[in-house]
């Protein structure tokens, strides 16, 4: 989704193109060689992981529309399925 929409991240985070695909780039880089040097494999396995996921992503995607109040309220769901906040 960050690849698709790098023009609204790059607006909304106030950070260059060349900044935003150079840290993509790294950080599936970084992803990858755990997954081949760890033999871990990332994401969800579980649904509650996979409601996590869908939670961040409503935070991301209200977050690029200007909506913070709405992805505020996303982003401490995310955290309560986490287990991170009460």
């Amino acid at each position: 989704m960050l690849k698709d929409m790098s023009r609204r991240v790059t607006n909304r985070s106030r950070m260059s193109e060349e900044s935003l695909k150079f840290a993509l780039e790294r950080l599936l880089a970084d992803f990858n060689s755990i997954e081949k040097n760890l033999g871990v494999k990332l994401g969800p396995v579980s649904l509650r992981h996979r409601k996590h996921e869908n939670i961040t992503s409503n935070f991301f995607i209200s977050y690029l529309e200007r909506k913070d109040h709405e992805a505020r309220a996303y982003l401490i769901d995310a955290a309560k399925v986490r287990n991170f906040l009460g």
